[in-house]
């Protein structure tokens, strides 16, 4: 081995020097804050590779959330969304013959809104239970407040999936006997009402069709007025007495016609009548008293009378007090009036609610009375009519019978003639036709389209089949969040994960590539198992590489000391400078290896010499420099250890014998490779790079992240010291042939 001369000792710094020092590197450092962007890498977007590469990097802590999150929200889920009772009906909603299926769906999305409608909602409130209770006294509606309406649309569930036309209606709660109640008021709410609006319908469709009639009476009446026109002005034989008879048929034959189609019209309406009424006395007991009824009622009894006074008069006493007095004494002086009126409307309420009954058991008998009358009358009719329809039927064919006979015979009729004949039929077709319509439409029984299928019933056991499909769907969406929760933090590290990032994400040049270790050697060039020996050679082929493209530029430029730093430390640095350094030491280049890290030393144990003494005694000026620097057991490479660092040693690294140190170096070695400190955690760094020709940056695969390699450059770039690349560690190996490998021996000893 070589010795070296002592390095001469340069006047020492103070303390308050080298602080100073240290100070101006790092305001120096900070200034590359007025960069308005950095590199892409820095704020690149997440994509679906970059979050599967980071859930790789961190699955089993992604795996163990993602469990844990589901875990939780399952049981989230059973504690706080117990199972309900799933109460329902089934209301049958026909398919209109000869309806087109888009229409067909339009009217069942219709009838699924309607049963929510407030109209609907609020008329099932006012219906009573099966045990006489009103419905807005279930406990199940009053729990919900003046919200019952709102709560109702949305706990109400309408579905076809029993088939399309069976609308089942459910209703989740926790009191099954109350809610069957509320569904069933809500069934005979949603019937009732449809059997309005579809009575409605058949109103209007009644006046159409019956302006329609008058329309079609009109036309025909003026079709026989022309016809009489035209057969007084045509010249036919024997046409004065032909006219004077047929006229004289015409005429019986009108008013026989209008006479039947009255006789019709009244027995039409006869058995409408008997319908309707017949179906609202079977109906009789399930109707409530209508509203203006039982306000007349009400008013007759001298209690609520009473009531009604006492209201008014407290009423005008409040007012008065607002007149009288200012605010806020006048609201003071109000309240007790006010509490009056709330108790004297309660007990109004009260004797409304003692006295209804009666009033509907009175009201129903007198309808019921009515209604029975009326059926009793409209039958007599009907029986009358029914008589006379068959002496009209005769008498009109027979009159008609006389008109033909009536007419020229043995002639065929003029032309212009015939054909007001034609339109004279048509015409009474036309008018048949209409009459018939408007008897069907008469008798159509409103709402036959929907039926009830299924009343609510109380069901036995809970359906927790909501809960469970709740539970899973939120689980498993928890699992996916949380996994990609965890990759999209590990992504937010920016750590690289391929060599392509080191280039394009931060713009700096890959010297080249390192193959991950399967073990990391104790000391260098040692193996021992035929994994790590492969490994060696791959690690000799990547370091061979790297060492070209350094020598290639040391021919154009003064490149002798060369600074291996990372942004933090465990990036690999060590292992690349020794390794680097004994790859120029086989390309017969003279190399000292200097590791320039005080604070956490670990090249002495690479190469197994020991720590002491070492940079930091030579630092202080305990040794000379040629006696701190070791041998190693390969040929043209020596090592200067870290010594026993300490905060003197560290503040003399800011001296001018350092710089003198390297330049004598430079003068014995071919190549100094310097294991510098990690450059974000400390100064130390800097301080070293002031006196290096080129500074390499380690990128350790999986570990390194982007941001603070960018800074770590940032903090460099003021030295002015050129970048040479980087090289990126840990990456899997390009090439795996088997026969085309060198046995090469480590290292030749000296």
């Amino acid at each position: 081995m070589e010795t070296n001369q002592a390095a001469p000792k340069s006047p020492g710094l103070s303390g308050a020097d080298s602080q100073f020092l240290q100070s101006s590197l790092l305001m120096m450092a900070n200034a590359q804050g007025e960069r308005p962007t950095g590199p892409p890498g820095l704020s690149a977007t997440p994509t679906l590779s970059a979050l599967v590469q980071a859930l790789k990097r961190r699955w089993m802590l992604a795996l163990t959330v993602a469990l844990v999150a589901s875990v939780g929200t399952v049981f989230g889920v059973f504690q706080l969304l117990p199972p309900k009772y799933n109460v329902q009906m089934r209301v049958r909603v026909a398919r209109q013959a000869g309806v087109e299926e888009s229409n067909h769906f339009i009217f069942t999305a219709n009838m699924e809104a309607m049963v929510k409608s407030p109209l609907v909602l609020n008329a099932a409130l006012n219906e009573k239970t099966k045990d006489g209770r009103d419905i807005k006294d279930l406990e199940l509606v009053r729990s919900k407040g003046m919200g019952v309406i709102e709560w109702m649309e949305k706990a109400l569930k309408t579905d076809f999936k029993l088939g399309p036309e069976v609308l089942r209606v459910t209703l989740a709660a926790d009191q099954p006997e109350e809610a069957a109640e509320l569904l069933n008021a809500v069934a005979r709410a949603f019937l009732h009402e449809y059997a309005e609006m579809e009575r409605a319908k058949k109103q209007q469709r009644l006046v159409e069709l019956r302006a329609r009639k008058e329309i079609v009476e009109a036309d025909l009446s003026s079709l026989r007025k022309l016809w009489e026109s035209q057969m007084k002005t045509l010249d036919v034989k024997d046409r004065e007495a032909m006219q004077v008879t047929q006229q004289q048929w015409l005429n019986k034959l009108g008013a026989a016609e209008a006479s039947r189609r009255i006789n019709e019209e009244e027995y039409i309406k006869a058995d409408n009548e008997i319908v309707v009424a017949s179906a609202r006395l079977k109906s009789l007991d399930k109707h409530e008293v209508p509203d203006d009824v039982l306000y007349e009622e009400y008013l007759k009894d001298p209690t609520i009378q009473g009531y009604i006074k006492a209201i008014g008069d407290l009423e005008d006493a409040i007012a008065r007090m607002y007149r009288e007095y200012n605010e806020p004494f006048a609201t003071q002086k109000a309240v007790p009036l006010k509490h009056a009126k709330i108790e004297v409307t309660d007990l109004k309420a009260a004797r409304e609610k003692q006295i209804r009954p009666a009033i509907t058991l009175r009201w129903r008998t007198a309808v019921r009375k009515i209604l029975e009358t009326q059926i009793s009358v409209a039958e007599e009719k009907r029986e009358g009519f029914l008589r006379r329809r068959e002496s009209f039927v005769k008498e009109t064919l027979e009159l008609e019978r006389k008109v033909k006979e009536s007419g020229p015979g043995g002639k065929a009729r003029p032309r212009i003639i015939q054909e007001t004949e034609d339109k004279i039929e048509l015409a009474k077709k036309a008018l048949e036709q209409t009459s018939a319509k408007i008897s069907e439409v008469d008798l159509e029984v409103p709402g036959s389209r929907i039926q009830l299928l299924e009343r609510a019933a109380v069901p036995l056991d809970r359906d927790r089949s909501q809960q469970t499909k709740i539970a899973g769907a939120g689980g498993l969406g928890i699992f996916v969040v949380a996994l990609f929760g965890v990759a999209f933090l590990e992504f937010r590290s920016r750590k690289i994960g391929e060599a392509d990032e080191v280039a394009s994400g931060l713009g700096l040049k890959v010297l080249g590539t390192v193959p991950a270790m399967p073990v990391r050697p104790k000391k260098a060039g040692q193996s021992n198992s035929a994994g790590e020996q492969l490994w060696h050679n791959q690690l000799q082929e990547s370091m061979d590489a790297i060492r070209t493209v350094l020598l290639h530029q040391a021919r154009t430029e003064a490149l002798h000391v060369i600074m291996i730093a990372s942004a933090n430390s465990g990036e690999g640095k060590t292992t690349l400078a020794t390794q680097l350094a004994a790859s120029l030491a086989r390309a017969w280049k003279r190399t000292l290896v200097i590791d320039g890290d005080l604070r956490h030393p670990g090249a002495h144990l690479l190469f197994d010499v020991p720590q002491e003494p070492g940079l930091a005694e030579v630092l202080r000026g305990e040794v000379e420099p040629g006696d701190a620097v070791r041998a190693t057991p390969f040929s043209r490479l020596w090592v200067l250890p870290a010594g026993n660092g300490d905060a003197h040693a560290i503040q003399a690294m800011a001296q001018d014998n350092l710089r003198t140190l390297f330049e004598q170096f430079k003068q014995q070695y071919d190549f100094i490779i310097i294991d510098a400190p990690p450059v974000l955690p400390v100064t130390d760094a800097l301080l070293l790079g002031q006196h290096v020709d080129g500074i390499l940056f380690t990128v350790l695969r999986e570990v390194s992240r982007a941001p603070a390699i960018h800074a770590a450059q940032q903090k460099l770039e003021p030295l002015g010291v050129p970048t040479l690349g980087a090289v990126v560690l840990g990456t899997e190996p390009e090439f795996t042939d088997q026969n085309y490998r060198f046995a090469v021996n480590s290292f030749a000893k000296q």
